[in-house]
C-alpha cells in the first residue's frame, strides 16, 4: 500500500487526462512533421529527436513506478522527462509556435506529476526498524539497550573489554558473568595476601604478576548442596586507573559424578586457567 499526498487526484482522472495530453502531443508532432524541411532543418531534426527521447522517458516512467515499485528512480526519470520536454518545446517553437503551445499542458501536467511522485517517495520511506527491548549487561553493572538503524547496543559507559559469553568448561559454571567492572582513579594500590581455602583455592588474597601487570586476587568460597561458589575480585592498575573485576563461579564437587565424568571433572579443575582468562580480558580493556 502506498501513502499518497493530500492533492493526489482521484484515479479516474488520470486516464482522460493522459488521453487528452497524448492527442495534443500527436498534433504537435504532426505540425512539426508537416512543416517545411528547408525552413529550419537543424531545429526540426533536433526537435523530433528530443520528442522521441521524452516519449521514451514517459513510457519507462510507468515501468519503473508501477512494475518495479521504485518511486525514487521514477522521480529521477521524471526530472529527465521534464527537462526533455522543456528543450523540445524550445526547438518546436522555432519551427511552429502552435506546436510548441500544444505541449504546454503536457509540461504542466508532468510538473504536477513530479510533485505527486516526490510526495509519494517521501511518504513511503521505509520506517525505522523497531529494535527489540533487549538489554545488555555492562561491566559496571548497568544495562544498555539497542538503538540506531542496525539496532546495535549502545556503548557501555566507562570502559569496554572482550570476554567470552560463557566459559568453555563442562564442570565449572559462571554464576555471575560477565565480570562487573569498577574504575577508581588511583596512582597505586597495595595487596595484603592471606591464606588458602577449600581445595587449595585462595580464600583471602594473593598477588600474582601476569604479562607485566600485577593482580591482587581476592576470593571467598562458600559451599552449598555439593557445590562451591567462589566470589572473585581481580584488582590491578591500568592507565593509572585502579580496576576491579568481580564475578562468581560455581564448582560442583567432582565426587558428585561417577567415572568417567569424575575423572573429566578433576582433569578440568587442573587445566582450567582462570588467571589467563582474566589477563586476556584485562589486555583487551579500552577506556
Amino acid at each position: 500500500m502506498l501513502y499518497k499526498p493530500a492533492l493526489n487526484p482521484p484515479d479516474w482522472i488520470f486516464s482522460p487526462a493522459w488521453t487528452i495530453l497524448y492527442i495534443l502531443m500527436g498534433i504537435s508532432l504532426f505540425l512539426i512533421w508537416k512543416s517545411d524541411p528547408s525552413a529550419a532543418p537543424k531545429e526540426r531534426r533536433r526537435g523530433i529527436f528530443l520528442f522521441s527521447i521524452q516519449l521514451f522517458l514517459n513510457i519507462i516512467w510507468s515501468i519503473i513506478f508501477f512494475t518495479f515499485h521504485s518511486p525514487f528512480w521514477a522521480l529521477v526519470d521524471l526530472i529527465a522527462l521534464w527537462l526533455a520536454i522543456v528543450i523540445t518545446i524550445f526547438y518546436f517553437y522555432k519551427i511552429s509556435k502552435p506546436a510548441a503551445w500544444l505541449l504546454i499542458p503536457y509540461i504542466l501536467w508532468v510538473s504536477f506529476a513530479g510533485y505527486l511522485n516526490y510526495s509519494i517517495w517521501i511518504l513511503n520511506q521505509k520506517e525505522p526498524v523497531a529494535c527489540t527491548m533487549e538489554a545488555k549487561l555492562c561491566p559496571d553493572g548497568s544495562y544498555v539497550g539497542r538503538i540506531g538503524p542496525k539496532c546495535e547496543f549502545t556503548p557501555c559507559p566507562g570502559a569496554t573489554f572482550q570476554y567470552p559469553e560463557k566459559l568453555d568448561t563442562q564442570y565449572i559454571f559462571a554464576q555471575e558473568w560477565p565480570p562487573k567492572l569498577q574504575i577508581i582513579d588511583s596512582a597505586g594500590f597495595s595487596c595484603e595476601q592471606g591464606g588458602l581455602g577449600i581445595n587449595g583455592r585462595p580464600n583471602m588474597t594473593i598477588q600474582k604478576k601476569m604479562n607485566n601487570i600485577i593482580y591482587c586476587i581476592d576470593s571467598i568460597s562458600e559451599g552449598a548442596a555439593g557445590t562451591f561458589y567462589t566470589d572473585y575480585t581481580y584488582t590491578f592498575l591500568k592507565d593509572n586507573k585502579l580496576i576491579k573485576l568481580s564475578f562468581t563461579l560455581a564448582y560442583p564437587q567432582c565426587g558428585n559424578y561417577d567415572n568417567p565424568k569424575k575423572a573429566e571433572c578433576e582433569q578440568e579443575r587442573q587445566t582450567f586457567d582462570l588467571d589467563a582468562l582474566i589477563s586476556h580480558i584485562a589486555e583487551s580493556m579500552q577506556f
